[in-house]
């Protein structure tokens, strides 16, 4: 940890913002209780409010349709454990009820109306509802999401954290079972397969530059949340 009180009364020259991409260490192509592993750069300074996951899915949809229960970019994922130099200090279990009790506490209506297409709400009647995402029968439906990574202890800092200075840090996303992620009611029943692809992991990192780094490596290690 560092003293990170004071705050830089200037940008240094040279200081630039990127937007980073990270993909998984674990494969390409996850269904139902795979673990996605991504790992964050060593450079620069993160904006945790920044880091965002984004992902393409494919539902292999059997006769009788298929409905998707919660926030859909949410619900496949069991649980998101946070690891720090191979130490994990955050673990957070049925991920996707969480994620669901965060959607509904902070988007209203309108938030939701405008992020449909990036949360994975499809139809009227799944709008109506404001939750889940139902898929048509005997086809594959496919179709892309993307979302802040709400919840976690390091996505809800508040100050940029240093990259640069901390050991490696690295999130794992656990996926459910298909049971858990779909309702089977009816003649709705559960699909045959679902496959996340072109997983990643998305962050601003600042590069303040040398001097900053340094100064924060001589501020000393004085503990400030």
């Amino acid at each position: 940890s560092f003293n990170l009180a004071e705050p830089i009364p200037s940008l240094p020259d040279g200081a630039q913002s990127q937007l980073i991409t990270c993909r998984p260490l674990s494969g390409t192509s996850f269904t139902e209780n795979s673990i996605i592993e991504v790992d964050l750069g060593n450079r620069g300074w993160v904006d945790p409010q920044s880091i965002a996951i984004r992902y393409k899915a494919a539902v292999v949809v059997p006769a009788g349709g298929s409905a998707m229960a919660g926030c859909p970019v949410y619900t496949p994922f069991q649980r998101v454990s946070t690891l720090v130099g191979g130490a994990s200090i955050d673990s957070i279990n049925q991920y996707s009820q969480v994620a669901q009790v965060l959607v509904c506490g902070n988007y209203d209506v309108s938030a939701k109306y405008g992020l449909q297409s990036c949360f994975g709400y499809i139809s009227s009647a799944d709008m109506a509802l404001l939750d889940g995402r139902t898929s048509a029968a005997s086809a594959t439906d496919t179709y892309f999401l993307s979302a802040p990574l709400l919840g976690t202890l390091l996505t809800s800092c508040e100050k940029q954290l240093p990259l640069f200075a901390m050991p490696q840090i690295r999130f794992q996303f656990t996926m459910d079972s298909l049971a858990n992620m779909f309702n089977a009611t009816g003649t709705v029943v559960l699909p045959t397969s679902y496959t996340i692809n072109n997983f990643e992991l998305t962050y601003t990192m600042t590069d303040l530059g040398a001097g900053v780094e340094k100064m924060v490596y001589e501020a000393g290690r004085s503990l400030l949340l």
